[in-house]
């Protein structure tokens, strides 16, 4: 069976979904896509600011294909990825929910417990 390619960092305990756009390589195309529509747009704008009409409803209609196949793209690899991580956790059923206190063999604490870690102020410090 093919191996899927999955840009979420399971290793982690917290947000493994941190730069995922960022590590998965379609997202690369579809943020410059939605970074074009913004600029696209902008320029729009302009030509409206200098009463051109026929430029601004060109480059407006262009801002929103643009935009719109975008917007639909990020979706559909944001889809593909939650798909391979639900994929991933079915393979992996007994690393679902681990954080780094079940790896060092330390019971981590329920929902209703009351954790033995030091909280930090607005500084971040304990």
């Amino acid at each position: 069976m093919k191996k899927r390619y999955d840009p979420v960092e399971h290793h982690r305990t917290t947000q493994p979904h941190a730069g995922v756009a960022f590590r998965s390589m379609v997202a690369i195309p579809v943020l410059l896509l939605i970074i074009g529509g913004v600029i696209v747009t902008v320029a729009a704008l302009a030509a409206a600011g200098y009463m051109q009409p026929h430029w601004a409803a060109l480059l407006g209609g262009v801002a929103m294909v643009i935009g719109i196949i975008g917007i639909a793209l990020s979706v559909a690899d944001h889809r593909r990825i939650r798909r391979n991580e639900a994929h991933w956790l079915a393979e992996n059923k007994d690393a679902a929910g681990r954080g780094d206190a079940d790896r060092h063999g330390e019971s981590s604490p329920g929902p209703n417990e009351i954790s033995a870690r030091p909280v930090g102020g607005p500084s971040g410090a304990a």
